[in-house]
């Protein structure tokens, strides 16, 4: 987008900004109309009028803050370059390079807004019909088999029981074994 043998400084910089709020602010008068209930070609629809505020809200709120604070970068990097100009303590100079990328952030947000105008464009030339987005039919839930259902019979709950009195016993020995090493590592004095 940026041409390199051009020399880009603040005074560049500032043809951008005004470049971009003069087409950012003939979009939202352009698209006022449609949301103004006193006008002839008012769009009742809620939807579409909330998108056009949306467009309109953002576009207005690039241009009163962020080019506000791009454009006070510019005149900064301007005064800089005269050498009577004093930096208080604190202050920085602004480069040429730190305005061609703080640009290049701002510039996204224009195109992001520009995109909105054109979807609002295309749907102002389908008379403000949306496309109908095809339902989304959740996928039916698949049943899950695991295997044939078995019966327990009385052999197999015997061997259950005698497997859970087999732990029983193992932990209780284990449990006898750790206090009798207990006591042995630490023999009481009786008096």
């Amino acid at each position: 987008m940026l041409n390199r043998n051009i020399l880009m400084d603040g005074h560049y910089f500032i043809g951008l900004l005004e470049k971009s709020t003069q087409q950012i602010n003939a979009l939202c008068d352009e698209f006022q109309v449609y949301i103004d209930e006193s006008s002839d070609v008012y769009v009742k629809n809620e939807d579409i009028q909330g998108q056009i505020q949306t467009a309109i809200g953002k576009g207005q709120l690039l241009i009163n803050q962020k080019f506000k604070q791009f454009r006070g970068l510019c005149d900064k990097n301007i005064n800089a370059k005269n050498d009577s100009l004093q930096l208080k303590e604190g202050e920085f100079v602004t480069r040429d390079e730190d305005l061609a990328g703080f640009w290049d952030m701002v510039y996204l947000q224009v195109e992001d807004i520009n995109r909105m105008f054109e979807k609002l464009s295309e749907l102002r030339k389908n008379n403000w019909i949306t496309e109908a987005k095809p339902a989304i039919k959740p996928a039916p839930k698949k049943k899950v088999t695991t295997g044939p259902k078995t019966t327990e019979t009385a052999a197999s709950k015997a061997r259950a029981e005698a497997a859970r009195q087999r732990i029983q016993e193992m932990k209780k020995k284990a449990a006898l074994a750790k206090n009798q090493n207990n006591e042995q590592q630490n023999p009481q004095i009786i008096n």
